[in-house]
Formats: C-alpha cells, structure tokens, sequence
C-alpha cells in the first residue's frame, strides 16, 4: 500500500476521519431547524462549538487511536450528512426535497455498511419528521400527510430489508451464543432479572457519565470493573433514577400532547422539541449497544459513543449557550482547554501495550481482563 502498513499511515487516516466527522457535525447542525433566541440552536455559532466539544471530546480517544475506530468515524460521517440531507428534504420550499431525501437513504445504506449502527440513522429519520416538522405546507390542511406517508414507509422498508438480508447473509445471528459462554465480557445474561434490569439501567447512566465527565476512562470495562447492581437499595440506582427523570422532564416539556395535523407532527415549544430530538440522536445510535434487546459482547465501550456523542455535543453547546456571555466565555474556553488535555494523556496511553493495560488497571483494578494481564 501508500504506506507500507506503517501504523503512521494509519493513524493519520483515522485522524483526518476524525475532523470529517467534526466538520459533519457542523453540517447536520446547521441542517436542522434552528431554535431563535438566546439558546442559538441551529446557529453558526452553536454548530461550531459542538464540533469543537466533539473534537476534543476525551471519550473519543479510543475510536482515533485504534484504528478499528476507522469505521466508527466512516460510519459517523455517513451517519450525519445523511441526517442532515433529510432535514433539508423535509422543508416545505425546497423543490429538491425528494432529491435531498433519496441522498439521505443513499448515505444511509453506506453508513451500515461501514457498520451496522449505521442503520440507527433510520431511525433518527423517523424521530426528525415527527419533532420537529418545518412549517405549514402550501395548499391545504392535507397537503404535509401524502410525502410524510411516503418517507416513513422507506424508512420501514429499509430496515425490514436490512434485517431480512442481514439474517439471509449471515445464517442466523452468531454473537449472542459465544456471548453467553463469555461472562467476563459481559456478566448481564447471567444474571437475574431483577439485578439484570437494575444493572442495564446502571450501565446506561455510567455511559451518560462518561460522556459528561470523562476523568476515568478505561480500554477495557470487564468484569467486575464495576459490579453488578442487585437490589434495588444499591445507592447507583440513583445514578439511573436521573437519567431516566431528566430525560422524562425534557420529555413533558415537550408537551407531546400538542400535534399539529397541518404540520403532520409534534408542535409543542420548538426549544423543547429540539432538545428532545438531540436525545434521540444520542440514544437512537446507542440503542444497539445497550444490552435492552439483545447482549452485547462488551459490558462498557467507550468506542460505542463516538456516534452517540455527536447529539450529546449538540446538547451541550445549546446549554452552554444559554449562560450569561461573560460566564459562558470563561466556562467555554476552560472546558476545551480541559477536555484537550485529558484527551492528549487518554491519547498517550494508547502507545503500546504496557502502557495501555496499566491504565486500565489504574481506572478498572478490579477487571478480570486487566488482572491477566
């Protein structure tokens, strides 16, 4: 090859498929609908500060390191131009508007095959066109209904073919079985379904941690990095009751009672409505990896929230923009500086295997997997 196999070579590749997904971040932002007043949502400004968080995010320090992370930033760039191509197909004066929406299918099928999360997309179609509809269609009350009709069929035959031709070319699924001989990958299938249900909500909320306070990262979350959760008077489901209460907040504030038939979708506060579709970008793309429907061969992986993390930077930097300029200023600059840091010594790590595994062992003492080493 160009570059004889020499790690630099590739490491150079997933450095600049790193700053293609930060620069798509840039353009879905600006895609979807934009949310006046002091949050900024959908504005230049808001769009490049969520790039920013996205590029110096720490938890992104595995996917641009290893270079298996290749196909998770492929996947992202994919992933959010094809987001982006369907918000501008759904405005009502684009004459372009079923161009734009066969692009975004197009882009939809290359982001899953550069990985399977890929086809999360679809449902980020699904969750857009609801929330936040543009305005009124010209030529009556009916007129949005008919190409919404249209799109939301595509989108359910396109994962009906997706799943369809997955278990055609793969003979039934292979991975839940070798997982469930695997307990220190991941110990939730053997567990109860109690301390089951308890532990998938805790490891749920510790993703949500990693994303906003990143300080202990790890290569690798085996068993027992962080136990389990067996009962229900175990202090972490704290942690989860948050998770879920904030999001229902966000949730009700929404008002998903308000529906508009002219708009053909949800017409409460549009700051809400916006805030609400950032959390289904974040938890639409996280959803295969939860271990809700399926296990998953790993009980955390930080690789897993590269694509997540593009909806939980568009959050951020709306909250952020909410603060008073002389606050936000301060606090916008220090964070970056902060997140740059963390991530050049997560980055560090990464240089061989000895350094590596010893920082696992400084975040997760008590992994199986570490302890082996």
């Amino acid at each position: 090859g160009g570059g004889g196999g020499a790690p630099a070579t590739f490491h150079l590749g997933s450095v600049f498929l790193h700053a293609a997904c930060c620069a798509s971040v840039v353009a879905l932002g600006y895609a979807l609908p934009r949310v006046p007043g002091v949050s900024g949502a959908g504005s230049l400004k808001h769009v490049r500060l969520a790039a920013l968080l996205f590029a110096v995010h720490p938890v992104h320090a595995e996917t641009v390191a290893g270079i298996v992370g290749q196909a998770d930033s492929l996947a992202c760039v994919l992933f959010c131009f094809a987001l982006a191509f369907y918000a501008l197909g759904l405005r009502p004066d684009s004459r372009l508007g079923p161009l734009w929406v066969s692009l975004a299918f197009a882009l939809a099928l290359l982001a899953t095959l550069a990985k399977e999360v890929g086809a999360s997309v679809v449902g980020c179609f699904v969750a857009l066109d609801w929330l936040l509809p543009h305005g009124k269609a010209a030529g009556g009350r009916w007129r949005a209904w008919p190409p919404k009709l249209v799109r939301l069929a595509s989108c359910l035959a396109f994962l009906f073919s997706y799943v369809r031709l997955r278990g055609l070319l793969m003979g039934g699924d292979h991975l839940v079985p070798m997982i469930y001989e695997r307990k220190v990958e991941n110990p939730l299938p053997f567990l109860g379904g109690g301390a089951r249900f308890l532990t998938t909500l805790y490891i749920q909320a510790r993703y949500a941690g990693l994303l906003l306070f990143p300080l202990h990262l790890s290569a690798d979350w085996s068993h027992a990095c962080l136990g389990t959760v067996d009962t229900v008077q175990d202090p972490r489901n704290l942690l989860s009751a948050a998770l879920y209460l904030g999001t229902a907040f966000v949730a009700f504030q929404a008002r998903p009672w308000c529906f508009s038939w002219s708009r053909a979708g949800f017409s409460g506060p549009l700051a809400w409505r916006v805030t609400s579709f950032y959390i289904a970008l974040a938890a639409l793309p996280f959803l295969p990896a939860s271990n809700i429907f399926f296990p998953v061969g790993t009980f955390i992986g930080e690789r897993l929230l590269y694509l997540p993390s593009v909806g939980f930077c568009l959050l951020a930097a709306m909250g952020l923009l909410r603060l008073p300029v002389g606050r936000r200023r301060a606090l916008v600059g220090g964070l970056l500086v902060v997140c740059t840091m963390r991530t050049w010594l997560q980055v560090a790590v990464w240089r061989d295997d000895k350094s590596l595994w010893e920082a696992a062992e400084r975040s997760c003492p008590r992994s199986a997997k570490v302890q082996s080493q």
